[in-house]
Order: C-alpha cells, then structure tokens, then sequence
C-alpha cells in the first residue's frame, strides 16, 4: 500500500516513452517562438550494461538536522557526456514521488577539481556533466534534507535509509545491469535491520556487497535504538522475520493475542498461495506515525510499516489498521513478483502505468480482510464492522455519480498530495475501497455458479503461480491473463462481469457483492467498536452518516459531505463549531442533539464570519452489518483455511 498507505508501494511497466539519455541534443529554435532545448531521445538498447560499479556511501549520523550526507563515485569509460538521474519513481510508488528539491549541495569532481553541472531543462531529475578529458572516475557529494515533521526518515532513536532518496543513477543503462557498492553510517547505538548481507567495517560503517540497482531500491534498511525481532513464520520454506522498532522500550511488546493471532494471519496468507519455495521476507515496523503513517510500502523481500506507538501493547487501538502488514506481505506476491505488465520500465525516470491498480492494490485489500479474518488478527465481528465502514463509505461516495473505478487508478497522478477537500467527490484512491468490494463480489459469483465447490482462493492459486524463470522470478501479467485465469478456474463472460463493474458511474454495483454474500449494510443507534476507534484515531466526533460532517474536539469541521445535509446546509471544512442548541459545543452535547432527532440550531464561525444553520437530524445513524438468511458466504469466506502443523498445505 502506498502507503503509505499504506500504503505507497511497486515498480515497473511497459510505458515505452522517449527517455533522458541524448540530452545534449541541439538547440531547436524557429521565428513563431523562443529556442528551447531538446532533451529527450530514444533510449539506448536495453542490454547496456555500466562499465564497473558504483560507490554509494551514506552519512546517516546528522540526527539534530535530519539531513543525510551522500558521496559517491561512479567509474568512467572515457570522457562522453554523462547525465545523472535522481529516481523520480521510487521503489513501491504510483506516482512521481521522488524528492529532488530535497537534493542541496551538489558537488561534482574530477581529481579533486569541481567539474560543472546543468540540469536538463525539461527534466529537473537529470544533470548533465561533461567529464574531462582523461578521467577515469567521477565523485560527487550531495545533502539530502529529510523532512523535519511528517513523514520524517530521522528521529533520535529510528532512522529510515531509504536508498532511492539518496543516490543518483547514470542515464542509459538498463537498470538491471547497474551494479552498486553501499556503505552507510548510522548513529551510535541505532542497531540496524535490513534483507541486504551486511559487515561492520573498522570505520564504523554498515558496507553492503555489490548488488544491482533495482536491489538495492526495493531493499530498505531501518535502524533503532529500542528494537525487538520475532519470527511470524518459521517455515523453511517460508520464512517471515519481524523486526520492530520503537521510542519507548515499552512499546516493543505486543499483547499476546495479537502477537499469537499475527502467526496465524501470516499462515493463512502462505497457505492461500500454497506450497512454494520463497526467500526469507522481512516486516520492518516502526512505531512512529510520524515517520509517514499510518501507511506502509511493499518491497519484493521486506516492507516497511509506519504504526502509532501503541500498535502492539493496545489491542483494542488502531483497528483499522489491523491488517496494513498482510496487506504488504500479499504484495510480496502481487505487486512485485507478480506486476501489472504496463508497470514495467527501464529505469527510474520512466512513467509508470497504472491501469491495474484495482487488482494489484484492490485485490490486495481484499485478501488482506479476508487473511485478517482468518487468522483471528481480526475477530469475525470486528471483520463485519471493518467491512460496513467499507461499505458505507462506498455507498455514500459523491463520487460515484461521475467517476468509475477504471478511472480512479489515476487518481496517484492526479491527487496524491494535493490536499483537496472533497475527497468523498473526487473519489480519492476508490481503487483501495470499491477494489475490495469489487474482489468480494468476484469471489461470490464464482461460488454461485460453482455451487460451492471453487472460490478466489482458487484464482489466487493458480494466477500467482510462477508461470517462467522459476519460483522466484518477477511474472508481469495483463487485464487479458486475468480474464483468462477467471475463466479456467470457473467458466464464464469474466470480461463483461469486470467492465460492468469497473466503467460503471452509479453506486449500484458496490453492495451487491456483500448482498450475495449474505449481509445487508445496515444503520444503528449504536457505533460498533470499530468505527467508534476508528473515529478516535482520526480524532473526530463521526457524524457523516447523520449530519453529514465531522468535528473534532474542539469544534474544527473537519469533514463535510458533498451534498449532505449539512453541506446543503452552507457549511464546508474548516469552520468552527461554537454552540449546539444555544449550548456551548463539546462532543457528548452534538451526540445528544443528533440522537434526540429533532432539528439542531448550529452556531458557527466560518470565514472569519459568525454563521447560524439549522440542520435536521435523522438520529444516530452508524453502519454496520446484518446476516440476511439463514446462509451467508461472508462466514464462509472469512473461515480459517487448514493449516498443517507444519505449516504446509492440508487440504480445502
């Protein structure tokens, strides 16, 4: 998940673009319009190889700046034009994230003399330089500056090493065949985790064994002060470490019935995709919001998750969290060993493609409820109130009357980051949400029209099967493979079923799969535990589904609905909450205003103005979900797999 986001993260696609390399190219220039530079040609053949290795040394010490000190020297062939790219789509990215306005300092050398850059004009990723004549190697120096608040990569006791911020790549090689030496300084005392083979140098560095670049991105090393390591899987075949990192020893230790329930969420994953070989996986957790959560990135062999302090000592906290680390170990397999075909690129300056990102996130999210479900990480009820907040949510959506889910897998491109208020009308990332309601309602048809006998786990089975290169070999697949798949494991018109769905722009279709499954979405007087923690955690009194807005403890609008009634109403983000009923505002006054169901005279400051409304109350309205009939596929759906006592396959 991107993320952070959860989630953020996966990397490649077939997105054959004009690329960096030519980028002294001539001057165009014409009388209609000023001269500009020409900056992009074809890319050389694929099968370049760089002459040597690459030196990449990192200085992580400068905890009080947050800033990284990067020096690398990179060997020289003869003296052509050699341009540098900072990777602008990172490892586990969707979008363009890479974060070269945090680049300062950059000095670049020959012989102990400063040799001059330029950047590409059209392309601020990538700087030129023209080597002398007669070198033989290049060194340059640079500063990454971390972010201080947000998303930070450097605190007093956890400091992330996230390679793709801190290296420059020579353009024109196939990155495949772009081999880097790293070595990396950590602070005194900060004990490292990492999949890479390290050695602890005489100088006190971490030095790293050459390996490729594509590596060495997708391989993150994360080091703490207070840390703890446990096994979640201790199958040969399948092994899984847990590598926890905190700023509090306390917050190490997870209550037992979570730590026992993780185990068996683990299991139920492996024993999804079935008996294969695979090499050890590696879940970094840091306690620490601040460093980018809640949210995690999938790698190959390691993720790594950003949690609040309490994740593991509070079980009843963070209950919407709760399945962010099956979420990034499903995409060990689908979302790095197994890619949507248009994500694979050359390097990492070429766009990606993300018209798959409902089965690479979507599916994903799916299984990861399920696998939650199945291995106690979630109770079943607490599996039903996670999916009615899905649910609702879905239903209520503005969005759904313009946009379709093919379309939000542009949503990376065209919103992350950008802060836009109506979330619920742009459909921000329905990819995620309608994506698992999307995949439920799959796994539900072909249980119908196989009476039983198949479900998606049959798919799962058999999609994510390393089709060439061996077990462990990266598969690309395309929108076509599925349908294919769909239809071996359960014959049917796979590809309508999927486009009525996907180009759809009603929110018809969303429920039907949870209907068939044997639940009705439903409203209560009543929160479940789920919505009421996850309210907590954002830090707000829920009333969306009543009033259409929600406030947090000190009166601050923090979310209206598009179209609801208190939208309707006149009121937007960002207004205050002064008096409910004449009294003044606190939480447990609205509670009782909505719940008394009669109409609520509202004071307000909005805009620098005084602003009255009055709003009708329907009553506390929180969702939840209600069996209908005596049999559902839901429970069936979120019942544990067999699972041998060592770990191995035991049947359906």
């Amino acid at each position: 998940m991107n993320h952070l986001s959860v989630a953020r993260p996966a990397l490649t696609a077939l997105a054959a673009i004009a690329a960096l390399m030519s980028l002294t190219a001539p001057v165009l220039a014409g009388p209609a319009r000023p001269a500009r530079a020409a900056s992009t040609a074809t890319l050389p053949p694929a099968s370049a190889a760089f002459p040597g290795v690459i030196e990449l040394d990192v200085d992580a010490t400068d905890i009080a700046h947050k800033v990284f000190q990067v020096r690398q020297r990179l060997p020289l062939a003869d003296a052509r034009p050699i341009t540098l790219l900072y990777p602008q789509w990172q490892a586990a990215s969707h979008a363009p994230s890479g974060q070269v306005g945090r680049v300062a300092g950059l000095v670049v050398q020959v012989d102990g003399k400063t040799v001059p850059w330029t950047r590409d004009p059209a392309h601020p990723h990538a700087f030129r330089i023209q080597p002398p004549r007669g070198a033989t190697s290049l060194s340059l120096s640079f500063q990454y500056l971390s972010p201080r608040a947000g998303n930070r990569a450097m605190g007093r006791h956890i400091v992330n090493v996230g390679w793709s911020n801190l290296l420059l790549y020579p353009a024109g090689y196939d990155r495949e065949q772009i081999w880097l030496a790293a070595s990396v300084r950590l602070p005194e005392g900060l004990q490292p985790a990492t999949p890479l083979a390290t050695e602890l140098a005489s100088d006190g560095r971490l030095r790293f064994a050459p390996v490729r670049l594509p590596v060495l991105m997708d391989t993150p090393l994360i080091a703490g002060r207070y840390t703890r390591q446990e096994a979640l899987s201790d199958r040969a075949d399948q092994p899984v470490q847990l590598h926890v990192f905190a700023n509090d020893p306390a917050d190490l230790v997870a209550a037992p019935d979570r730590a026992l329930a993780f185990r068996r969420s683990i299991a139920q994953v492996q024993q999804l995709f079935g008996d294969r070989a695979r090499s050890p996986f590696h879940v970094l957790l840091a306690l620490d919001d601040r460093m980018g959560g809640p949210g995690g990135i999938e790698h190959r062999h390691v993720t790594e998750l950003f949690l609040p302090e309490d994740y593991l000592r509070a079980p009843d906290s963070n209950l919407r969290n709760l399945d962010l680390a099956l979420h990034e170990y499903l995409h060990s397999w689908n979302g790095t060993q197994f890619q949507p075909a248009d994500m694979r690129v050359r390097h990492y300056n070429e766009p990606l493609q993300n018209s798959l990102l409902w089965v690479y996130e979507g599916l994903t999210q799916y299984l990861g409820k399920v696998t939650a479900a199945r291995g106690g990480l979630r109770a079943h009820d607490e599996a039903l109130d996670d999916l009615a907040i899905d649910a609702a949510l879905a239903q209520s959506q503005a969005s759904h009357q313009w946009k379709s889910l093919r379309d939000s897998v542009h949503d990376p491109l065209t919103l992350s980051g950008k802060g836009i208020e109506w979330s619920d009308f742009t459909g921000k990332k329905n990819y995620y949400g309608d994506g698992a309601l999307l995949w439920l309602a799959v796994d539900v048809e072909i249980r119908a029209r196989s009476g039983g006998r198949k479900s998606l786990d049959d798919f799962v089975r058999l999609f994510f099967s390393p089709r060439q290169g061996g077990e462990d070999a990266t598969q690309f697949y395309t929108e076509a493979d599925v349908h294919r798949a769909l239809q071996r494991v359960q014959p049917g018109d796979w590809k309508r079923f999927l486009d009525e769905r996907l180009d759809a722009t009603d929110a018809g279709w969303l429920l039907d799969g949870l209907k068939r499954a044997g639940y009705a979405l439903v409203y209560t007087e009543e929160p479940t535990p789920t919505f009421t923690q996850d309210a907590r955690d954002r830090g707000v009194e829920d009333h969306l589904f009543s009033l259409g807005l929600a406030v947090d403890a000190g009166g601050a609008v923090r979310a209206v609905q598009w179209g609801g009634p208190a939208f309707q109403a006149g009121l937007a983000p960002g207004a205050r909450l002064r008096q409910v009923n004449g009294a003044p505002y606190s939480p447990q006054a609205l509670q009782a205003a909505v719940r008394a169901a009669k109409p609520l005279q509202l004071r307000l400051d909005q805009d620098g103005a005084p602003l009255e409304i009055e709003l009708a109350s329907p009553g506390l309205r929180y969702p939840r979900l209600q069996r209908v009939g005596d049999h559902a596929a839901l429970d069936a759906i979120l019942r544990p797999l067999p699972v041998s006592a060592g770990g191995g396959a035991s049947g359906r």
